[in-house]
């Protein structure tokens, strides 16, 4: 440092606090400014920023390059001009301060305008901060950044303006966001209750959804009537297909179309080529864990699923045998509408017995012997038995 060097230009630690203190006696701004940007120690770089007061010579020396960040977080706690702040905001190089400005605005029209900003990098804080549900719908539209739009989408608890979004909005990615909050403001059920506008107005945006990149979670619907009209009115095969695996599951959904629901649903899975999924095929299965739900036992049912040939399934063939494992013995337990659900299993599916190794083939021999024998020739049981059962010794 030159002889005649001002005192806040030194380097030496033992005359910072003297230089410190001598740049508090300074009053004129610009010079101050340029102490804030110059001066080699933090400490002399604050006492200068402590003694400016002008809010467009702080905004300078936050977005000077030379600024560390701590000079510029204790510069933006000097300022109080709501529009500056925004100019702040809106500066990726004034980080942090850019941050910080965002937590000093309580101006929710510049919030927005910065939430809505392609510069910048802390839009997502700005959006934190604005609760008018209208500017949280337009950013959720029209921001440029995504995590802008999902904030905003989160912060919205007002169901037709989620409603508006998913309709008016052109990102897939933020029509998603705003079926996922619709389903959490309604799960668990009773947080919100949709009034039956607004639920009609949901079911038309459900099942008129194009694009299948939309994730549209069906788990709140609790009502087998809506998941009904989903199944069949749904433009998307994909939501068809939940729908339906949600439907057979329904406590209150009446059974007797499991086997045309199935048999679409197979129908629908052949079209499919995916490797890694196939909804139609998860919507069978469904089909097939309400044939095996311990409060249904219906063996007509399983009756009319074993004996249509169309599908003659070994998913049903087990479904028996889980159902009636249990009723061998005494045989008058065994009703005869079971008796029939038993032989019209052996009369079209005998060849399980043998793809099955051992176990369904002694399971059918246990079968016949339960059943008494004047009864086998009409169950068609006695030719089974022939085939299948111990040789008797020559």
């Amino acid at each position: 440092m030159s002889l005649f060097s001002p005192l806040w230009k030194t380097q030496k630690p033992e005359k910072k606090e003297e230089a410190a203190d001598a740049v508090r006696q300074i009053s004129d701004p610009r010079k101050l400014q340029e102490i804030a940007m110059d001066a080699y120690f933090p400490e002399v770089r604050l006492a200068a920023v402590s003694r400016i007061s002008d809010p467009r010579i702080l905004e300078e020396i936050i977005l000077a390059p030379t600024s560390d960040y701590e000079l510029r977080r204790e510069t933006v706690r000097r300022i109080d001009d709501q529009r500056i702040l925004t100019d702040i905001a809106m500066q990726r190089q004034a980080y942090p301060a850019d941050g910080d400005a965002i937590t000093r605005i309580t101006d929710q029209v510049l919030l927005k305008r910065i939430a809505l900003a392609e510069q910048g990098g802390e839009q997502d804080k700005a959006v934190y901060r604005i609760t008018d549900q209208h500017m949280l719908a337009e950013i959720a539209i029209h921001a440029k950044k995504g995590s802008a739009r999902k904030t905003a989408i989160r912060s919205i608890s007002d169901p037709d303006i989620l409603m508006d979004i998913m309709t008016a909005s052109d990102e897939g990615y933020t029509r998603t966001e705003a079926h996922t909050r619709m389903k959490n403001l309604t799960v668990p059920e009773g947080k919100l209750v949709l009034t039956d506008l607004q639920h009609e107005r949901c079911m038309e945006i459900i099942t008129s959804e194009p694009d299948r990149n939309v994730h549209i979670d069906l788990s709140a619907f609790k009502y087998a009537a809506d998941l009904d009209r989903i199944y069949r009115n749904a433009v998307r095969w994909d939501l068809k297909a939940a729908a339906l695996s949600y439907l057979v599951l329904n406590e209150y959904y009446a059974p007797e179309n499991l086997l045309a629901h199935w048999k679409d649903a197979e129908a629908q899975r052949k079209t499919i080529h995916n490797t890694y999924s196939n909804p139609w095929k998860d919507a069978q299965e469904s089909i097939e864990d309400r044939l095996g739900m311990e409060e249904i036992n219906d063996p007509g049912l399983l009756l009319r699923f074993i004996s249509d040939p169309e599908i003659g399934s070994r998913f049903a063939a087990d479904c028996v045998k889980s159902l009636f494992d249990a009723q061998f013995d005494p045989y008058e337990e065994i009703g005869p509408l079971r008796d029939e659900a038993f032989a019209a299993y052996i009369r079209n599916i005998p060849a399980y017995a043998n793809q099955d190794g051992n176990s369904l083939k002694e399971h059918l021999l246990r079968l016949t012997e339960a059943i008494p024998a004047e009864l086998h020739d009409r169950y068609g049981l006695s030719v089974f038995a022939e085939e299948y059962g111990p040789k008797k010794a020559e």
